[in-house]
């Protein structure tokens, strides 16, 4: 991943987001994702990642490095947010899977909920200060949805961020 530091203009911001709609859900990212699919092996067998990713570059000017939005169907009968304890597993596997992914460590990480399906809200350190993510994951029915943004510690809840995350609904 390239982390380019850069000024924010919220002018430019503002007029420049897009917004993307699946038949699952709708999300506004600040200029048009790279979009594409990939298979995760796991212990329930491969699944489908749909991902939908921003990276800021150079030219442009904004708070975060990274936006991004990740959702998985889990085979029938695996994962359903009607299942307590499933859905803290697959919390709980996604959280530290992230932290792990980028040999990072766990700064907060607390319960949340949109339209009434359960959520995690966490944030992780990346390489000692240089970075800080923020995902947040909803499981909705048998669909897990990830949200992040990735930016300089002291940029943190910035405005961008913010509109990210809270122009996510579900359909």
């Amino acid at each position: 991943m390239i982390f380019v530091v850069a000024a924010f203009n919220l002018t430019k911001a503002q007029n420049a987001w897009q917004l993307i709609e699946t038949e699952d859900y709708s999300i506004e990212f600040p200029s048009q994702p790279i979009h594409e699919s990939q298979l995760a092996p796991s212990e329930i067998g491969d699944l489908k990642l749909d991902i939908r990713l921003f990276e800021v570059v150079e030219i442009e000017q904004d708070d975060n490095y990274v936006y991004g939005i990740i959702s998985t169907e889990y085979p029938a009968g695996t994962a359903h947010s009607d299942d307590k304890p499933a859905h803290a597993s697959i919390f709980e596997h996604a959280v530290n899977g992230a932290v792990t992914n980028v040999d990072g460590k766990l700064l907060s990480n607390k319960e949340v909920e949109i339209n009434g399906y359960p959520g995690r809200d966490f944030r992780i350190d990346f390489q000692n200060g240089l970075a800080v993510i923020r995902m947040k994951a909803y499981l909705v029915k048998n669909k897990l949805f990830i949200l992040q943004t990735i930016c300089d510690p002291k940029k943190e809840g910035n405005i961008s961020a913010e509109r990210f995350f809270s122009s996510f609904k579900l359909k």
